[in-house]
């Protein structure tokens, strides 16, 4: 398929890589591989960062409810039903922290919106967490599964990627979900993701994560030919805050040099 791209040099080596422009599109093969590398980042940060605490663990929950003919109408009543369960005191006094996604299956009329999300809680029944699910909900059901902690961002990641549907639904689904979050940390790993401090992606070639637009670069810099891009590293003396390079300045010219300039351009 066809899919817009921008370039972007690395400061410190010259390295010249496409990187994806967003096509709005949230199952997009393209748009969701580095969708789920940020999403994979950001858990990887939360659950290195979870505290070990004797008695809890992980566990893997699914909150489905009956089907229906409004896409963005399922999804909020899902996304209110789930806010309720976590409000309910027996919630509370399980659950420590989490994150889940929002996966959607179904046809056009017939929508089958759920929940999956990952928690870090002591061990909660599975009758009562249903009931409080059928309360809060109407929902039809729910599943839970004890996961080890090496899984919990396999489990979650795999679910951002595109739907298990036809493909001539994706892009109704994608319209349902605009301005829907469909991944969230929930307890304490909602204060947890504030600390989290976006980090650029390592260059392959030198390990550096200073990055600039080529076209940017190029304007800054013209002298910089495209296909000599490489050899810029022997002139970027620092790298200022956010990628931005500062290259060494050309010599000034001697008076000679400048005399002798005059006396070219008289002749």
């Amino acid at each position: 398929m066809n899919h817009a791209y921008r370039k972007i040099a690395c400061v410190n080596c010259g390295k010249i890589i496409d990187v994806p422009i967003y096509c709005g599109n949230r199952f997009c093969p393209v748009c969701s591989v580095t969708r789920s590398i940020r999403v994979k980042r950001r858990l990887d940060f939360l659950v290195n960062n979870q505290p070990k605490i004797p008695n809890y663990s992980y566990f893997f929950w699914t909150f489905s409810l009956k089907n229906c003919s409004d896409l963005k109408t399922g999804i909020k009543k899902l996304q209110d039903s789930f806010r309720k369960l976590r409000n309910r005191q027996y919630w509370k006094n399980k659950v420590l922290g989490g994150a889940f996604v929002i996966e959607i299956k179904g046809t056009p009329g017939n929508w089958h919106p759920h929940i999956h999300a990952v928690v870090y809680s002591l061990y909660a029944k599975w009758q009562t967490v249903f009931e409080l699910w059928r309360k809060c909900s109407g929902g039809r059901g729910c599943y839970v599964k004890h996961i080890p902690v090496s899984a919990v961002t396999a489990y979650l990641t795999k679910y951002l990627s595109k739907p298990d549907v036809p493909d001539s639904v994706c892009l109704t689904i994608s319209e349902g979900l605009k301005s829907i979050r469909l991944f969230a940390p929930i307890g304490i790993w909602h204060s947890m993701n504030k600390s989290y401090k976006k980090t650029a992606a390592p260059c392959k070639q030198c390990g550096g994560s200073s990055w600039q637009l080529y076209d940017t670069l190029m304007e800054r810099f013209p002298e910089i030919h495209y296909k000599e891009f490489d050899t810029v590293k022997q002139r970027v003396l620092a790298t200022a805050p956010l990628g931005k390079p500062t290259l060494a300045r050309r010599p000034e010219r001697t008076e000679r040099e400048t005399n002798t300039m005059h006396l070219d351009s008289n002749q």
